[in-house]
């Protein structure tokens, strides 16, 4: 699979069943980072490859109920299961996108699909 374009985005969806701090370190390494839906449309685009995916959303480590993005703002849209997020046995602190486009907390050593998320001004130094 190679990039896609999406709403300013591109988007790199992959076969590579990876945990959290991996899956960040592969986006990271090609100029992006885990997905950040902030869309129903961006959802919709996501869940519609059928898979589940890790995104760019994590917990604060301080404040256990307020989850973040990777570039450390808040989520102004979300997509939680019902009774989640739910932290369960206190080991979930990272966020995945079933292939339903409902979100889980999870544990982030737990594997999932990688796939990346770059932004428009990102291309300019790097490839699809």
């Amino acid at each position: 699979m190679g990039w896609e374009y999406f709403q300013g985005s591109c988007y790199l969806f992959t076969n590579h069943y990876k945990t959290w701090p991996d899956n960040v370190k592969y986006c990271r390494d090609l100029g992006g980072d885990l997905l950040k839906v902030t869309s129903e449309e961006e959802n919709n685009f996501v869940r519609r490859i059928g898979k589940t995916w890790w995104l760019a959303l994590r917990r604060d480590a301080i404040h256990k109920d307020i989850f973040k993005w990777n570039d450390g703002s808040l989520p102004y849209l979300t997509f939680w299961a019902p009774n989640e997020p739910n932290n369960y046995m206190n080991q979930e602190e990272c966020v995945e996108s079933l292939d339903s486009g409902i979100w889980d907390d999870e544990s982030c050593h737990s594997n999932r699909f990688m796939a990346c998320e770059k932004g428009t001004h990102t291309l300019m130094n790097s490839h699809f």
